[in-house]
C-alpha cells in the first residue's frame, strides 16, 4: 500500500511537470505568434503591445515555469522525505522501546481476597525469546515466550499494594535481552476484575495528570464499604524526586496530604509508592483523577480505583 502511494505521488508529481512544460510552450508560441503577425481589428493594439514586450514576456513565462517546476519538486522531495522518517520512527518505536517494562500492582477491592484472587503478567512477542522478570526479594525468573503465544507469569499476592503514602519495594521488573515484548497484567477476585496494557519504560514521562475513577463508599446492614480511588508511582532509577499535587486530599501516613498542597517524595530503583483518597464523607466526587506528579527522572504511573461500579448502580466492580 505504502509502495503504490509513493509511485502515485511520484507520477503526480511528474505529470505536474509536463504539464506546466506544455502550458509555458504554448503561452510563449502564442506570443511570438501574436508578434510576427498582426490581428484584424480590436487586436491591433495588443498585437503592437506584443511585438514590442515579446522578449519580456517570454523571460517572465520561464521564470514562471522553473519557479513552479522547483516548487513542485520540493513539494515531492518533501512528501517521501515525511513518508521515510515516518516509517523509520514507527520501526525505532516497535524495536527500542517495547523490551523493557516495570510495573506495581494497584490495591483491588482494598486488597482483600474473596477467593480465587490472583495477579497475572501476560507476555508475548513476535520473535522467539526469553522474558526475564525481577524485583527486590524475587527469585529472579527466566520465561519463554514464542510467538502466537502468550506466556503467564503467577504473580505472588503479597506484590499488591494495600497502603497509601509508603514507598515499598514492590515494583516488578520485566524484559527481554534481544527481542520486542508486549505486556499486561490482570488482578482478579470474585465480583472484580481489573486489567491493564503496560507502557514500556522507555515510553514514561516525567510530568504527569492521574487518570484515575471516583471513590466508592457503599454501606450495607453493619458494612461500609471504602474503596477509594488511587494511583501507583513506580521508579527504576535511584535517587528519583517525585512532587505531588493532590487533586484530593490523600491518606497519608501522617494523616492527610491536603488538595492542592505540594508535597516531595524520595524513590530508587524497584520502588513504587500507592496513594488513595481519604474516605468519603459527603456526596461530592472523591477522585485522585487531576493530580499532578512531576519527577526528576522518568517514572511510571497508573491511576486506578479499588473498586468502580460503572454504571454507579451495578454493585460489581
Amino acid at each position: 500500500m505504502t509502495k503504490a502511494f509513493d509511485t502515485f505521488i511520484k507520477n503526480k508529481y511528474a505529470l505536474l511537470n509536463y504539464s506546466l512544460f506544455i502550458f509555458v510552450t504554448r503561452a510563449t508560441l502564442r506570443v511570438l505568434t501574436i508578434g510576427e503577425f498582426r490581428l484584424p481589428g480590436q487586436f491591433h493594439f495588443f498585437s503592437d503591445y506584443a511585438m514590442k514586450n515579446s522578449f519580456l514576456l517570454i523571460a517572465s513565462l520561464l521564470v514562471f515555469s522553473l519557479l513552479c517546476v522547483s516548487a513542485a519538486s520540493f513539494a515531492q522531495q518533501h512528501s517521501a522525505g515525511a513518508g521515510v522518517q515516518y516509517s523509520q520512527h514507527k520501526h525505532d518505536l516497535f524495536s527500542i522501546t517495547s523490551s523493557d517494562y516495570w510495573v506495581a500492582f494497584p490495591s483491588n477491592y482494598n486488597g482483600e481476597n474473596d477467593g480465587g484472587k490472583f495477579i497475572k503478567i501476560y507476555i508475548s512477542s513476535a520473535d522467539s525469546t526469553t522474558a526475564f522478570i525481577a524485583g527486590n526479594g524475587l527469585v529472579p525468573v527466566s520465561l519463554p515466550v514464542v510467538p502466537g503465544a502468550t506466556t503467564v507469569f503467577n504473580v505472588p499476592l503479597s506484590w499488591e499494594m494495600e497502603t497509601s503514602d509508603s514507598v515499598e519495594n514492590k515494583a516488578l521488573h520485566v524484559w527481554s535481552d534481544d527481542a520486542s515484548l508486549f505486556v499486561d497484567f490482570e488482578s482478579q477476585d470474585a465480583y472484580t476484575s481489573d486489567a491493564s496494557n503496560l507502557i514500556p519504560s522507555a515510553g514514561w514521562g516525567q510530568h504527569y495528570l492521574v487518570a484515575s475513577y471516583e471513590s466508592l463508599n457503599e454501606q450495607e446492614g453493619v458494612y461500609n464499604y471504602d474503596e477509594p480511588s488511587e494511583f501507583v508511582i513506580v521508579a527504576n532509577q535511584d535517587s528519583t524526586s517525585v512532587t505531588i499535587i493532590p487533586a484530593n486530599a490523600l491518606r497519608s501516613n501522617a494523616g492527610v496530604h491536603p488538595a492542592g498542597m505540594p508535597f516531595t517524595i524520595s524513590m530508587n530503583a524497584g520502588q513504587s509508592v500507592q496513594y488513595q483518597v481519604v474516605k468519603v464523607t459527603s456526596d461530592s466526587v472523591f477522585d485522585a483523577t487531576g493530580t499532578s506528579i512531576l519527577s526528576s527522572k522518568p517514572v511510571g504511573v497508573i491511576g486506578a480505583s479499588s473498586c468502580a461500579n460503572i454504571p454507579v448502580l451495578f454493585p460489581y466492580c
